[in-house]
Parts: structure tokens; sequence; C-alpha cells
């Protein structure tokens, strides 16, 4: 946790949604997940069909209007923070639903649940190391690549407080 998936997920999504019929960015599933899970369909569906909006009343209602409007539209997903199966069988129970030229994106700490669900190119995001972590840090507080020589020994011991990340920009 706080690699970095979110923000990467989020820039990616920020980048090329456009080239999709529709997309939705579907953050913090682990959490939002035990919640109104009908919310979560209608958010889907709101975002797929470019903001058309249609009731659903009931959790399997919307799983069959969700593979209806899958299988016809070539869309971008990103299921942000997945940690069980149970949440992509209610928002896209296969990966088949999708059209070919679709593409799905799924954050998770957990690796066995992506391949449960049948993940094809998995991706691990790596860890910066203190240098890029220093980079990264310097960029955001100083807007500049390296911190000046009076702050190096500061921005070092923030790294290392931090145990990285130094921060969660929001993209």
């Amino acid at each position: 946790g706080g690699v970095g998936k979110t923000t990467i997920a989020k820039a990616i999504y920020n980048e090329i949604s456009c080239q999709y019929d529709g997309s939705s960015f579907l953050r913090n599933m682990r959490e939002r997940s035990k919640g109104d899970i009908l919310q979560l369909q209608q958010e889907l569906l709101h975002g797929i069909l470019r903001g058309k909006f249609f009731e659903i009343n009931t959790v399997d209602e919307g799983i069959s209007m969700i593979k209806r409007c899958l299988s016809s539209n070539r869309v971008l997903i990103i299921f942000d923070d997945v940690d069980e199966l149970k949440q992509l069988e209610y928002l896209a129970e296969e990966k088949d639903w999708f059209q070919a030229k679709s593409t799905i994106i799924i954050t998770s700490r957990d690796k066995h649940v992506l391949a449960r669900y049948g993940v094809d190119i998995p991706y691990e995001v790596s860890k910066l190391n203190k240098e890029e972590a220093i980079e990264l840090f310097s960029l955001w507080a100083f807007k500049q690549n390296h911190p000046k020589e009076v702050y190096k020994n500061l921005s070092y011991n923030i790294i290392d407080y931090a145990k990285w990340p130094p921060l969660h920009p929001q993209v």
C-alpha cells in the first residue's frame, strides 16, 4: 500500500478516457463495496453511458444492465483498490463481458484476486528508491528537481521518517 497505484491509475484515466465511448473510475472499492452496491453499479453505468442515468432496483438487475452495456461499448474502466473477487463480480462478473477494444485496469494489493479474475497483464508498481523519492518530494515541496543545499538534510530526514511515500498527491 501507498506505492502510488491509485495515483498512476488516475493519471492514465485522465490521459486516455476521452478515447473511449464511455469511462468510469471507481475509486476505493475496498471501502465502498461494504456499503451500497447499487450505488456503485449506477456510478459505473453513468460513466460508461456518458452521463445517462438508468434506475436500477436490484443488484441482479444492475449486473444484467452492465453486461449489456459493456458488450456494446468500447470503455475504459478502472476498479481501484479491489481486495475481494466479489467486488468485481457485482460490476463485471466475467472479463469476457467487455468489448475487445475496451481497457480495464484493476488496482489491488492482492495478486490472488487479480489472478482469480483472469487478469491478462499484471503489472507490479515498484517503490521509488531514495533518490527518486527525494526528486519527487523536491518537485512538490520546492518546485525543482533537488532540494536547495540548505534543505537537503531536512529533505532526506523527511523521506526517511515517512518511509515512503513522502506525500500523497491527488492527480
